[in-house]
């Protein structure tokens, strides 16, 4: 059960080895937002994919395509700053 919730052996070892494993409450939570990261990371995946499946723009002419690397840019960045 813990590998089909994606603990880890060192998290499944800590959890099950307790005499009552919710003593370990924030090692759970704390898994609880780990998932919670990957799965909005693989949800934004899925939308990306499944836009280029629909977009009728070439990548490099499409607007979305554009805004989605724009927004990946960190702030401050110049084309000099990448050139460095």
């Amino acid at each position: 059960m813990g590998k089909e919730a994606g603990l880890g052996l060192r998290e499944l070892s800590a959890v099950l080895s307790a005499p009552d494993p919710m003593d370990h409450r924030d090692l759970l939570r704390r898994h609880v937002v780990e998932l919670e990261q990957r799965i909005a990371q693989a949800h934004a995946a899925k939308e990306l994919i499944e836009h280029a499946l629909a977009c009728p723009h070439r990548f490099a002419d499409c607007p979305h395509a554009r805004e989605q690397i724009t927004a990946r840019i960190p702030a401050g960045r110049t084309d000099r700053a990448a050139d460095a």
